[in-house]
Parts: structure tokens; sequence; C-alpha cells
């Protein structure tokens, strides 16, 4: 047997996309009010949590409100993406300022959750490298989170500037073209 026979043969056994999008659109049901429990209430709750004065005092926990916040906004703009086509059929992508605003959402909330938790390694290695188990943390500690997660917050803003402003174009015809192979 030959490449492609076993790829043919494969291909046979394997059956049309219909019947796995018939297995597998349960379980993205699931997975999709799954992900806004979890991902975004739960993230809510603990940013909640977290912000509280007796909490927001040390840095790490700061830092992890920040965290909390950014998960639960990415996964609200990734469930409600998923809403607006299960529900009303309507492809966020198909529209070119929509489209802007979530892959501008979806990069910048990746990005922060991402810098934030750097944030978090180097406080945690900067707190255990220094011996003061006795030490209280000042109230200035929140300010001082704030301000570098608004400045990461900005350069991100910044960087991903560029799915608002340049994504998508518009022809001669003035005929609106977008180019959406991103997923």
């Amino acid at each position: 047997m030959n490449n492609t026979d076993l790829l043919n043969s494969t291909i046979v056994h394997l059956g049309s996309c219909s019947e796995h999008r018939a297995l597998t659109r349960p379980l993205l049901f699931v997975h999709n009010y799954s992900l806004i429990v979890f991902g975004c209430i739960l993230n809510f709750l603990a940013f909640v949590i977290l912000i509280q004065g007796s909490l927001r005092c040390h840095s790490t926990f700061a830092y992890l409100a920040f965290l909390s916040l950014s998960n639960g906004c990415l996964s609200l703009v990734r469930f409600s993406q998923w809403l607006m086509k299960y529900y009303f059929n309507i492809e966020i992508d198909h529209f070119l300022v929509s489209c802007r605003i979530f892959h501008f959402l979806f990069d910048f909330l990746t990005h922060f959750s991402v810098f934030t938790l750097v944030c978090v390694n180097i406080d945690r290695a900067r707190t255990v490298t220094r011996n003061r188990p006795n030490t209280k943390f000042s109230r200035s500690t929140f300010h001082t989170v704030l301000i570098r997660e608004f400045v990461i917050a900005c350069f991100l803003s910044t960087y991903h500037l560029h799915w608002l402003v340049k994504f998508g174009y518009k022809s001669k015809n003035s005929i609106s073209k977008s180019i959406f192979v991103y997923s």
C-alpha cells in the first residue's frame, strides 16, 4: 500500500465534516458556558476579593487582581463573540469596526495577562530573595502596582493600535474590503 492509498483510506474512514460537527457541537456548547462561568464570573469575583484593602496592600495580590480582571475581560470578549455567532448568527469578523475592536481586545488582553504574570514572577522573586519576613507593606504598594500596570496597558495599547487603525482596507471603488485570515 503506498502513501496515496493510505491517505485516501484515512479520509474515507474519517467521514464528513457534518458528522464531526454533530459530535463536537454539544462539547463546544458546554465549553463556552463553562468559559463564561469559570473564566469570566469567577475571575471578576476573584478581582473583587483581591482588591479589598487587606489584600491589596501586598503587591502580589494587587498584581493577581489585575490578572483576574484581564482574564475575566478576555473570557467575556471570547464568549460574546461565540454568543453573537451561535444565537444571532452574526459573524463579528464580517464587520470592519467590530472585527478591529475584537482583534485589538484579544491581543491586548492576552498580552496584558502575560506581562502581568511576568510582574507577579518578578515580585515573588524579589520578595523571596529579600529577607524581611516581619516587615509591614506600605499603603502605597497598591498605587505603585497600579502605576506599573497602567504603564504596561499604555504600552500595549500603543503596540496593538494597528488593529484599530490599519486592519482591513478600503479599495478605490469605495467598497469596504477586509482581510480576515486571523483566527
